[in-house]
């Protein structure tokens, strides 16, 4: 069973520590925003001014305080409720917040009011579409055992998910499944479609100690992960709520940026341009002609060779689907059909 979590990342416009935010946030846990809504305040994982939670991961002792907001209104009913990490790292604070990008700046806004704690600002990873592109390539072109990076910590296992739009915005393309970059379906959609998703499974291994995960970036800056199949060193933890805060400081702070430093050593080491990525979309323009006229050979050869009077209405009318689709199957394998639809 897939269980994606969201986050989104922020930060304050403070230089409050981690301890100064847990007493501020004690001394008036709950928020009277009016008259009629409210947004209230629960530990998930508990601490006091003095005693905040400490993560032991990636070589760090990480201070943290994990708690829930939640809105309540007398006019509105099933508000969402979003998780909230706050955390230091590399003595700077940070927020992330297990709702996608839209959700957590409205609470956030809410909760952390400008006045009282300066300006709330967006932490959304450094990703546009070319990125995507190049990691699709990178994926397309590298063996799973090659690394991405050039300090050989990264590896791309496997693509789980795309999705994108025309470049008429008239439609939004989605496939799934682990073997879509096969499918010529996926290929012919990277010809006319900007990419806005990317699923990856990605391994991070460094001394001796690795992590295993389902990573989605959206453009939005919401952030996905796959809470069933992390495997690694955080299964020590032993607590699903500190499990989850650690893979999204992994992901965060140290998975994309070296995602986004590869990418662009890429650009700087002349292994990616404009005119590569043209030459990659031409690459799969011809790969698609080629599976287009080998089908095409296969269905040739399996219509019976009759003159247009001998040919047997009847029977051609009662062929099953099957049957017609049988020299379609190496292709019509790669992927269940199920795994890709086209919303209007």
């Amino acid at each position: 069973m897939n269980i994606l979590v969201s986050f989104s990342c922020w930060t304050l416009n403070n230089k409050l520590t981690i301890e100064q935010i847990a007493e501020r946030i004690l001394d008036t846990p709950n928020r009277q925003i009016s008259d009629n809504y409210s947004i209230n305040f629960s530990k998930i994982l508990d601490f006091d001014k003095d005693n905040v939670t400490v993560l032991s991961i990636l070589d760090k002792e990480i201070k943290c305080i994990f708690f829930k907001l939640s809105p309540v209104s007398t006019e509105q009913h099933s508000l969402t409720d979003i998780d909230v990490l706050i955390y230091e790292f590399n003595n700077d604070v940070y927020i992330n917040a297990f709702r996608g990008h839209q959700t957590s700046q409205k609470l956030l806004k809410q909760y952390f009011n400008k006045d009282t704690w300066g300006e709330l600002q967006n932490q959304r990873p450094d990703i546009g579409e070319d990125l995507l592109y190049w990691m699709f390539k990178s994926f397309l072109d590298k063996s799973p055992k090659s690394p991405l990076d050039s300090g050989k910590s990264l590896y791309l296992t496997s693509l789980k998910r795309y999705r994108g739009s025309t470049k008429d915005l008239g439609n939004t393309l989605t496939g799934e499944g682990d073997r879509i970059t096969k499918i010529l379906g996926t290929l012919a959609f990277l010809l006319n479609n900007n990419l806005k998703l990317l699923k990856n499974k990605v391994t991070y291994s460094i001394g001796g100690i690795f992590h295993s995960l389902v990573l989605e970036i959206q453009l939005t800056g919401t952030i996905r992960f796959d809470q069933n199949y992390y495997t690694g060193d955080f299964k020590r933890l032993g607590n699903l709520e500190k499990l989850n805060a650690a893979i999204s400081i992994l992901i965060i702070k140290i998975i994309i940026p070296i995602i986004v430093q590869s990418y662009q050593e890429s650009i700087i080491n002349a292994e990616w341009s404009p005119a590569l990525k043209r030459d990659f979309i031409k690459r799969i323009a011809e790969d698609i002609k080629e599976r287009v006229d080998i089908e095409i050979e296969k269905l040739d050869k399996s219509i019976p060779k009759l003159a247009p009077e001998e040919v047997d209405v009847n029977k051609i009318q009662n062929l099953s689907m099957d049957e017609v689709a049988t020299d379609l199957l190496p292709i019509n394998n790669e992927l269940d059909m199920d795994d890709i639809d086209m919303d209007e």
